[in-house]
C-alpha cells in the first residue's frame, strides 16, 4: 500500500484541468489586486521614483545630524547627598548623619538603590534610580526630602544634593609638551583650556598636571601670639580688604559720575600692607607677621607621558568633556582644529608639542569602521546569492533596495533622538540579512511568475496578492521577538532599548519597500527588458495549443543555471523525500524522537554547565586604565615610587603605544573615579595605556629607552623582577589581545609590595558590576572585616579569581583631637570654628583671590585668578606639641592653648562605613581571568557552604553573578511576550489554533543549534548569546509560515489531496525558504568576525537558523500531517479509488 500511495501520479486530463483552474485563480487574485491599495502604486511608478527620492533625501539629512557615539548614551539618574561636618570620625558620621538622611530619602519613588559612606568629617549617600526615572523630578523631589532632614548636629553643614552622571568621561585628552617652567606651561595651558571650552557641545575642560599661581603668606606663630592674633582673625582682614564697593553716583557740573572704592589688590605689595590689628601701639601689617611669597602652589599632583615607548616626560594634560547628546566626533575634530590654530598663532609656542594621548572619536571611528566593512560585506554577499539565484535584474532592484531602506531608518532614529553608534551600526548590518527575505520573496515570486508566462505587470501583481499577507506577518513575528526588549530594565536595558528600535524601523520599512516600491519598479525595468520576448512567446503560446509549460517557460524568459542544474533537483529529490517520510509511520517517529531527545540534550548542556554561563564576553580594545593605591596617607613621592615600578614594566611591553601617568588623583585621564577609589588624593595615581591597534602589535622589544629610563632613575629599586625579559623577543610570537596583555600586566603588579595595583580593562556593552561580588552585611563592623578577610583568603585561592580586594580601608594610626565641650562652652566656641581654625594651621586656608592679567609670550592679556593662601610656618604644626601649643582666639579676644579645650589621643582608624540599601555592608569583589565569574562564584559558594556565618550575618553574591541573573530572568519574560506575540499574529493570519502551534514547535528547533554552535566555538552562553535566541523567535517561523500558507492554498483553492499539497508546498517554497536561510546566515556571518562582544549573537543566530531550517523542512509537514490526519487517510483513499 505504502509503495502503491508513492507511485501515484495524476492523469493527464487532471494536470490540464489543474492548470487551467489555477491560471483563472491567478487572474482573479491579479484584478483584485490591480483594483485594491498595492495595486494603485503598482500601475503608477512614477509616485514610486518619487517615494524613492523622498525617501533617499530625508535619510540622507537625518544621517548628516546623526551625532556619533561609541556606545548608547545610558541616561541613569544618580544623585549624591553629601553632608560635612567638620572633625566628626565615620562612625559619629554614621550615627548622628547618614543613618538619618538614609532614613528620609528611603521611600522615595523609581529608586534602584541606595548607598553611602561615612568617612572623616564627609557623609556621602549615593542614590541611583531606575533608569528611565525623570532626572529632573527625582532630583526635586530628592532635594525636597534633604531639606526637612532635622536633627542633625548643629556644628554639620546643610545636605548638598549633586548630579553625577554615569557617562561622565574624557572624550579626549591632550598633552602639552615642552622645555618650559611649569608656570609657563600652565599659563598656556589655561589659554587652550579657554579656547577649547569655548567649543559648542563641550561641558568642560579639566587642567592637570599644573601647579596653580598662589600668594602664600607663611605666618609666623611666635609674632601672632606676641600681637595677639589668631589664623582666623588674618584670614578675615585679608578677604575683607580685598574688595572693590560701589558707593553711588554724584553730580559735578551737571554731570553724574559713579563712585567706589577700590580696595582689591593688584600686587603683592597691597597684599603685605594690610591691617591685620591696630592698637595703641601702631597698626601691625601682614607684613610684620608673615613671609609673602608669589609661588606656584606645592605639587599635588604629577601628569607625564610616554609617547612610542620613549622616556617619560612631565606635561600639562587638557581634558574635553561633552554635554549629553554632542557629537564626539565633531567635538574633536572641532578641537583638534582649534588647538591647530593656536599654534598656527604661536599661541602655543613652537617648543611645545601638542600630544593626542587618548582620542575616543578613534575608538568610535574604528568599531564605525569596522561595521561598516561588515555591512558592505555582508551586502557583497547577498548580492551574489541573489544573482546566483534569481535574474540579475531581479538581483540589481533587491540590492538598490537596501540602502533606501537604511536610509529610511536614519531618517526614524533623527525623529526618536537615538545617535549612530556600534550598537545601532550592529542592528543594521544583523538587520540586513533579516530585510532581504521580504525582498526575496516578492521577487522570487515576481520571477516565477514571468516563468509561467505572465506579463511584468501581472507578475508584479501576482506576487503582492500572493505574499502580502504572510510577509506582513513575517515582519510582524520578527518585530514581535525584538520589541519585548524594551521591558529589560536597568542600565542594560537602556542600553539595549537601540537595537529593537533600529531592527523595528527596518523591517517595518523594508516591508513597504517590497510590497509598494519594488513590485511597481520591478515591473517597469523588467517589462523594458522582455516585452519583446514576452510579445514573441504570447503569439507562440496563443498559437499552440499543445506547448508544453517548459516551451511557455522558454518563450518568455530563459531558465536560469542555477535552477536548472540545482534548485530543480534538489525540488524534486525534496518532493519526493517529504512523501515517502509522511507515507512512513516509522520513518516519522524516528524523526519526532530524535528531533525531543536533540532538543532534551541541548537543555542539559546549559543546565548542567557544559555550556558555561557568562554576562558579557572579553573584548580586545586599544586602550585600558592601571589603578594604583597606597595606604592612605602616603604622601606623593611615596606614591611616585611605585608608580615608577609600574611604568618600568609598561616600556618593557612592546605592544603599547603611548601611556599617560597621573599620580595625585585615581580612576585615569579617559574615565571619573567615584566612591572611596575615585577623585584626589596623594595615595592614588592612575595610567591610562593606548596599546598599537590591532595587526600592528609588534612583539619584538626595544630596551634602549627602558636604559636611559633605568639610568635617570638610578636603576630599579628592590623590584628589578619586574624586567621580566632579558633579551630581545622574536617577531614570530602571535599577536596578543588587550586581555592578554593586561592579564600579563597583572601577574608582574603582584609584586609591587605596598601598594594595590589592578588593570581595568575597558569593555563593550553597558556599564557592568564587578565580575565577581560578596556583599556581607551586619551590624558589627569588626565582624564584619574578619568574616570579609576570610571571604578575601577564599577567593585569592580560587582558580582565575585575580585582584580580590574586600573594599575595608584602614587608615594608619592618627592624632584625634577630643574636644571638650564643657570648656568650648566657657569659651563660646563651637567644634565647627575650632576644627576650622585648625584644619586652617595645617592645610592652611584661602582667604581670598587676586585677579591679574597673564604675560607669558605674544599671547593677549590673559586674566589669571591667583589664591591666597595663609598658613602656618611649617615648624609650628608639625609635631603634635606644636599642635597643643596652637593658640585659638575666642570671640572676646583671648588666646588660649588648644590642650586646653582639647585632649589628644593616638587611635586606629578605619577609613570609612559603608552601606548598602540602609545596612552595614563590607564588599569582597575581584576581576576574573581565563575562568567566567560564574564559575569563579560557584567555587567560592562551594568553600562557603561550611562557613559557620555568625548569626546576624548574610552573604549576598552581588557583582555580574547578580546581574546576569536579572537580566536573563528579564530577558526570559521577553522571550515568553515574544512568542505570545508571535502567537497572536499567527492565529489572526491563518485563523486557527492547531497550525499557529505547528509554528511555534519550530522555535525548540532553534535552541539545539544555538547549543551546537556554542560548544563547537568554545562559546558561553552570554548576554548577546541569549539576545540572539530571544530574535530567533520572530525568525524561525518565517519559514513555516511560508510553507503553511502554500499547503492551506493547494488544500483549499488547488483542491489537491493532502500528501500532495505538502510535498508541492514543499517544493514550491524550497529555494525561497532556502534563499532566505542562506541570505540571513550570510548578512550575519561577518559579524562574528567583526566584533568579539557579538560572537555569541552571531554564533546563536548563524546555527539557530540553520537546524531550525532543515528541521523546518522536515518537521513541519510532519507535524501538519499529524494533525491533519483524517484528511490525508480520506485523500489517499479516494486517490487510489
Amino acid at each position: 500500500m505504502q509503495n502503491l500511495e508513492e507511485k501515484i501520479e495524476l492523469p493527464e486530463h487532471d494536470r490540464s484541468s489543474r492548470q487551467a483552474r489555477d491560471r483563472e485563480i491567478n487572474r482573479k487574485r491579479i484584478e483584485e489586486t490591480r483594483a485594491g491599495f498595492f495595486g494603485f502604486f503598482i500601475k503608477r511608478w512614477r509616485l514610486a521614483i518619487l517615494m524613492v527620492i523622498g525617501m533617499a533625501v530625508w535619510g540622507f539629512l537625518s544621517l548628516m545630524e546623526l551625532p556619533r557615539e561609541a556606545q548608547p548614551e545610558v541616561q541613569i539618574p544618580i544623585v549624591v547627598v553629601t553632608t560635612v561636618y567638620p572633625g566628626a570620625s565615620p562612625g559619629d558620621i554614621e550615627e548622628l548623619i547618614t543613618d538619618k538622611v538614609e532614613e528620609k530619602i528611603d521611600g522615595l519613588e523609581n529608586i534602584a538603590s541606595i548607598t553611602s559612606n561615612s568617612s572623616f568629617g564627609v557623609s556621602s549617600v549615593v542614590v541611583e534610580f531606575e533608569a528611565g526615572a525623570d532626572l529632573v523630578e527625582s532630583v526635586r523631589n530628592l532635594r525636597d526630602r534633604a531639606d526637612t532632614i532635622s536633627g542633625l548636629p548643629s556644628e554639620a553643614e546643610d545636605p548638598m544634593v549633586m548630579e553625577i552622571r554615569i557617562n561622565d568621561f574624557a572624550i579626549i585628552t591632550f598633552s602639552l609638551i615642552g622645555d618650559l617652567t611649569d608656570g609657563q606651561l600652565k599659563e598656556i595651558g589655561e589659554r587652550a583650556q579657554d579656547e577649547l571650552e569655548n567649543i559648542k557641545g563641550v561641558s568642560r575642560v579639566d587642567l592637570l598636571g599644573a601647579r596653580q599661581r598662589e600668594f602664600n603668606v607663611v605666618l609666623n606663630q611666635a609674632k601672632m601670639n606676641q600681637f595677639g592674633l589668631g589664623i582666623n582673625q588674618v584670614v578675615g582682614a585679608i578677604s575683607a580688604s580685598n574688595v572693590n564697593f560701589p558707593l553711588g553716583t554724584v553730580e559735578v557740573g551737571g554731570m553724574k559720575y559713579n563712585v567706589r572704592s577700590t580696595g582689591k589688590f593688584e600686587s603683592i605689595e597691597d597684599l603685605g600692607n594690610v591691617v591685620v590689628k591696630s592698637n595703641q601701639s601702631g597698626l601691625i601689617f601682614l607684613k610684620d607677621i608673615a613671609d609673602i611669597k608669589d609661588q606656584l602652589a606645592e605639587k599635588s599632583t604629577v601628569s607625564r607621558v610616554s609617547l612610542n615607548g620613549g622616556s617619560l616626560q612631565n606635561v600639562v594634560s587638557l581634558q574635553v568633556y561633552k554635554k549629553t547628546g554632542g557629537n564626539i566626533i565633531d567635538i574633536i575634530d572641532v578641537a583638534k582644529e582649534h588647538l591647530d590654530d593656536l599654534k598656527k598663532k604661536e599661541i602655543i609656542p613652537k617648543n611645545v608639542t601638542v600630544e593626542v594621548v587618548s582620542d575616543m572619536s578613534q575608538f568610535i571611528r574604528d568599531d564605525l569602521n569596522t561595521l561598516g566593512k561588515s555591512g558592505i560585506q555582508t551586502f557583497i554577499l547577498i548580492f551574489i546569492l541573489l544573482s546566483l539565484a534569481l535574474a540579475l535584474r531581479q538581483a540589481m532592484i533587491a540590492a538598490l533596495a537596501v540602502p533606501l531602506i537604511f536610509l529610511g531608518t536614519f531618517g526614524v532614529l533623527k525623529m526618536q533622538g537615538q545617535t549612530l553608534n556600534s550598537l545601532t551600526l550592529f542592528s543594521l548590518v544583523l538587520s540586513l540579512g533579516l530585510l532581504v527575505d521580504t525582498l526575496i520573496i516578492i521577487l522570487e515570486g515576481l520571477h516565477d511568475n514571468l516563468m509561467k508566462g505572465y506579463t511584468p505587470e501581472e507578475s508584479a501583481l501576482l506576487s503582492v496578492s500572493v505574499f502580502k499577507w504572510p510577509l506582513i506577518a513575517g515582519v510582524l513575528t520578527t518585530i514581535s521577538a525584538f520589541v519585548p526588549m524594551f521591558l529589560v530594565s536597568g542600565v542594560v536595558g537602556e542600553f539595549l532599548k537601540t537595537m529593537p528600535l533600529t531592527i523595528s524601523a527596518t523591517l517595518g520599512i523594508s516591508l513597504l519597500v517590497a510590497l509598494i516600491i519594488i513590485p511597481s519598479l520591478a515591473a517597469r525595468v523588467i517589462k523594458r527588458r522582455a516585452s519583446s520576448n514576452f510579445l514573441e512567446s504570447n503569439s507562440n503560446i496563443s498559437n499552440s495549443k499543445n506547448s508544453s509549460p517548459l516551451e511557455e517557460i522558454r518563450g518568455v524568459e530563459k531558465e536560469h543555471l542555477m535552477e536548472k542544474y540545482f534548485t530543480k533537483p534538489l525540488q524534486k529529490r525534496y518532493h519526493n523525500f517529504i512523501r515517502k517520510l509522511l507515507y512512513s509511520k516509522k520513518r516519522r517517529r524516528g524523526l519526532a524522537i530524535s528531533v525531543i531527545a536533540a532538543f532534551i540534550i541541548s537543555m542539559g548542556a546549559l543546565v548542567f554547565g557544559f555550556i558555561p554561563l557568562q554576562m558579557f564576553p572579553k573584548y580586545d580594545v586599544d586602550f585600558f586604565v592601571v589603578n594604583i593605591e597606597l595606604p592612605n596617607g602616603s604622601i606623593l613621592e611615596e606614591t611616585e615610587k611605585k608608580v615608577q615600578l609600574v611604568e618600568y614594566k609598561l616600556l618593557e611591553t612592546p605592544e603599547i603605544e603611548s601611556f599617560v601617568t597621573n599620580v595625585g588623583s585615581g580612576g585615569g585621564l579617559a574615565f571619573t573615579g567615584f566612591g572611596p577609589s575615585g577623585g584626589a588624593s596623594e595615595n592614588l595615581a592612575a595610567v591610562t595605556v593606548n596599546l598599537y591597534e590591532k595587526g600592528k602589535r609588534n612583539r619584538e622589544i626595544e630596551k634602549l629607552e627602558i636604559k636611559k629610563l633605568r639610568d635617570a632613575n638610578g636603576g630599579v629599586p628592590n623590584d628589578s623582577s619586574l624586567m621580566t625579559h632579558d633579551s630581545p623577543m622574536t617577531n614570530d610570537l602571535p599577536e596578543r589581545t588587550s586581555y592578554e596583555i593586561a592579564a600579563d600586566l597583572r601577574s608582574a603588579f603582584k609584586k609591587i609590595d605596598g601598594a594595590k595595583v589592578s588593570v581595568t580593562e575597558i569593555e563593550e556593552g553597558p556599564p557592568a558590576a564587578e565580575p565577581v561580588e560578596a556583599r556581607i552585611t551586619g551590624d558589627d563592623l569588626a565582624i564584619l572585616d574578619r568574616i570579609a578577610s576570610d571571604i578575601e583568603g577564599m577567593l585569592s585561592e580560587i582558580p582565575g579569581a585575580v585582584e580580590v580586594d574586600t573594599g575595608v580601608r584602614v587608615s594608619p594610626p592618627e592624632f584625634g583631637f577630643r574636644l571638650k565641650h564643657e570648656e568650648l562652652g566657657r569659651y563660646n566656641l563651637n567644634a565647627a570654628v575650632v576644627s576650622g581654625i585648625l584644619r586652617s594651621a595645617i592645610y592652611g586656608s584661602k582667604a581670598s583671590t587676586v585677579t591679574r592679567e597673564g604675560t607669558f609670550g605674544s599671547a593677549q592679556a590673559l586674566r589669571e585668578d591667583i589664591d591666597i593662601r595663609v598658613q602656618y610656618l611649617s615648624e609650628s604644626v608639625d609635631t603634635v606639641e606644636a599642635l597643643k601649643n596652637l593658640m585659638v582666639m575666642t570671640p572676646t579676644g583671648e588666646n588660649i592653648a588648644l590642650s586646653q579645650i582639647a585632649d589628644f589621643e593616638l587611635t586606629p582608624a578605619l577609613e570609612n562605613i559603608s552601606h548598602r540599601d540602609l545596612k552595614r555592608i563590607v564588599s569582597v569583589a575581584a576581576k576574573n581571568q581565563e575562568r567566567t565569574p560564574v564559575q569563579i562564584l560557584a567555587d567560592l559558594q562551594d568553600k562557603l557552604e561550611d562557613y559557620d556565618l555568625p548569626e546576624g550575618y548574610e552573604i549576598i553574591y552581588g557583582g555580574e553573578q547578580e546581574q546576569m541573573e536579572e537580566v536573563f530572568t528579564e530577558l526570559y519574560y521577553a522571550m515568553i511576550v515574544a512568542v505570545l506575540l508571535i502567537l497572536l499574529i499567527l492565529i489572526l493570519e491563518f485563523n486557527s489554533f492547531k497550525q499557529p502551534l505547528i509554528i511555534i514547535l519550530t522555535l525548540p528547533m532553534a535552541m539545539i543549534g544555538v547549543v551546537v554552535g556554542l560548544r563547537v566555538l568554545g562559546l558561553a552562553f552570554s548576554f548577546p548569546a541569549f539576545l540572539g535566541l530571544v530574535g530567533l523567535a520572530g525568525i524561525v517561523v518565517n519559514d513555516a509560515i511560508i510553507l503553511i500558507d502554500r499547503i492551506n492554498n493547494n488544500l483549499q483553492e488547488r483542491k489537491m489531496e493532502l500528501v500532495e499539497a505538502i510535498a508541492e508546498a514543499g517544493e514550491a517554497r524550497l529555494q525561497p525558504i532556502f534563499l532566505t536561510t542562506v541570505t540571513t546566515i550570510a548578512g550575519i556571518m561577518p559579524l562574528y568576525f567583526a566584533n568579539e562582544f557579538w560572537q555569541g549573537l552571531s554564533v546563536a543566530m548563524i546555527f539557530g537558523l540553520a537546524f531550525s531550517t532543515i528541521l523546518t523542512l522536515s518537521l513541519v509537514p510532519v507535524l501538519y500531517r499529524w494533525l491533519e490526519g483524517k484528511k490525508m487517510v480520506r485523500g489517499a483513499n479516494s486517490v487510489v479509488q
